[in-house]
């Protein structure tokens, strides 16, 4: 969904670059490969004709990385209208699939920022509510790698969240208009330890 910037690098490639053994560009490099991406938090949605929605939201999907800067994956996040009573004919609750296609850069101190264009893979129902969070986005996140704690014996090491914050969202639907939105999201993956020290196989 609308979420932005992904800047999940190698916690030891982050260590070099700040040591000043890797460029910002050989760290863009290495951040080539599939995470885990999840996110929560919530957005100010207007519909077209209609009073303003806030509605909460969760996702979980998978993005791919190149070594050329560029995004792409998948989305499924559930947007729920917290108000209680609801207001009249308005929908509770939503589920939205949908693609991502976007960019990401890293600086040589392991912070950086992605960019997400959220597409969904159907038209959101007709109607107020929930749904209104199903519409085309782009989402810029701010982000920082985080170094994980290495731990003896351990096979593989889970390379902790590249914790991003949502610093701007907006509709590309003309439906509806995204006034606010806070979220954080994380990406992981997990790096196989090679025989050093016994760790690895």
């Amino acid at each position: 969904m609308r979420f932005s910037s992904l800047a999940m690098v190698l916690g030891s490639l982050a260590l070099l670059a700040w040591a000043g053994g890797t460029s910002a560009a050989d760290l863009n490099k290495t951040v080539a490969g599939s995470f885990t991406y999840g996110f929560s938090g919530y957005e100010l949605v207007t519909p077209a004709e209609s009073s303003t929605l806030r509605l909460d939201l969760k996702g979980i999907g998978a993005v791919t990385a190149d070594e050329q800067g560029h995004l792409n994956g998948n989305v499924t996040f559930t947007a729920t209208d917290p108000e209680l009573p609801p207001a009249p004919s308005t929908t509770l609750g939503a589920v939205c699939i949908g693609n991502l296609v976007g960019t990401y850069g890293i600086n040589a101190y392991g912070s950086g920022v992605v960019t997400l264009n959220f597409s969904p893979s159907s038209p959101p129902a007709p109607g107020v509510g929930a749904q209104n969070a199903c519409v085309a986005s782009v989402t810029a996140l701010n982000c920082e790698v985080v170094l994980p704690a290495v731990r003896p014996q351990a096979k593989a090491l889970k390379l902790s969240e590249i914790r991003c914050v949502a610093s701007s969202v907006s509709s590309s639907d003309s439906s509806v208009s995204i006034n606010a939105a806070s979220f954080t999201a994380d990406l992981e993956r997990a790096v196989v330890l090679r025989n050093r020290s016994g760790f690895g196989r």
